[in-house]
């Protein structure tokens, strides 16, 4: 995909499946003018997190090769570090990630490679960085909702439930609730107001406007959805959908009744089709592109045009991975 001039690439940039970028840094951030106001979008964290963008650049990790940065077409491509980084999140001058090269603890980078930080020494799952807050689960602390500020201070425990799918949208946090068989919550992110929103064992949790898209475990992983404030649950789909992401009326999956391919439905019509032939995991949506991991080559990390094309690895080299570099969502 090339670059147009800035007027198109705003156009561009309002299709994103992260929130729209409105401020302006100027020289601070380079040639990229536009800044996140929000890290990454919902539905990315919780397929793992592996790549996000801001303004003109892409930000992605190819777990076991390092974290890196290129243009939108794939050119200037960029090592930033060597970590093994899951859940990333850009906003500003900052990347902020789970290093699984020091036991998933929360770093954050410069996006030009430089000032790497350690912020906390939490077990950091599922990050959502809003503003100067980063909300995040702590498996060293089951899996309980915290926020950090930015710069690592002032980390403050937000409840007490084994928390999985954090969704932080409109100063509510969702989770899914496994210390109460996998129902979907809801609570202020100063903690206040845990509410019950459904009673049906849910994963993948995507909050989209006033809806809720989940993997049901209760009904064989069918995909459903439930509004905000609870009501009926409604099953869009039968297949056994997982990795679910949501963007432009449209729900991406891993359709595991089809061997692992990339599939998509539209949301108002309820029509399915088949973007990937590929066994894929970890769908993260970025710009045009659907990046994923291609269970078929190693987990390597590919991606695929939204509208169909040919998939193309990131990597041509064999990933350096260990058992301990991958994680089941």
């Amino acid at each position: 995909m090339e670059l147009v001039d800035d007027e198109e690439d705003e156009e561009d940039l309002e299709k994103s499946p992260l929130n729209r970028t409105v401020s302006l840094f100027g020289s601070a951030l380079g040639t990229n003018k536009f800044v996140n106001e929000r890290g990454n979008s919902s539905g990315n964290i919780v397929n793992g997190g592996l790549a996000a963008h801001q303004g003109f650049w892409v930000y992605y990790s190819n777990v076991g090769k390092g974290l890196f940065r290129s243009k939108p077409d794939g050119s200037d491509s960029k090592m930033l570090c060597e970590d093994s980084a899951w859940f990333i999140n850009v906003i500003g001058n900052w990347i902020y990630y789970s290093n699984a090269s020091d036991d998933d603890r929360l770093y954050k980078i410069s996006i030009e490679g430089n000032e790497r930080t350690k912020l906390n020494d939490d077990k950091t799952w599922d990050i959502n960085v809003i503003g100067d807050w980063i909300y995040y689960c702590n498996e060293s602390d089951g899996f309980r909702i915290y926020k950090i500020k930015t710069d690592g201070a002032c980390r403050i425990k937000l409840n007490k439930d084994s928390s999985h799918s954090l969704n932080v949208v409109d100063n509510w946090i969702y989770y899914s609730n496994k210390s109460d068989k996998g129902k979907i919550y809801r609570i202020r992110t100063d903690g206040a107001n845990r509410t019950t929103i459904n009673d049906n064992e849910s994963d993948f949790l995507n909050v989209s406007d006033d809806l809720i898209f989940y993997s049901n475990k209760s009904d064989g992983f069918k995909l459903y959805k439930v509004g905000i404030f609870g009501g009926n649950d409604e099953m869009l789909n039968a297949s056994i959908c997982r990795n679910i992401n949501v963007f432009n009326n449209c729900v991406y999956y891993i359709n595991k009744s089809e061997d692992g391919k990339i599939c998509r439905i539209e949301i108002d019509s309820g029509i399915p089709e088949t973007v990937c032939n590929y066994r894929g995991d970890f769908i993260n949506l970025v710009g045009d592109y659907i990046f994923f991991c291609n269970k078929s080559d190693n987990d390597k990390l590919y991606r695929i045009a939204m509208d169909g094309g040919e998939p193309e690895a990131l990597e041509t080299d064999e990933l350096n991975t260990t058992d301990d570099d991958w994680f089941s969502l």
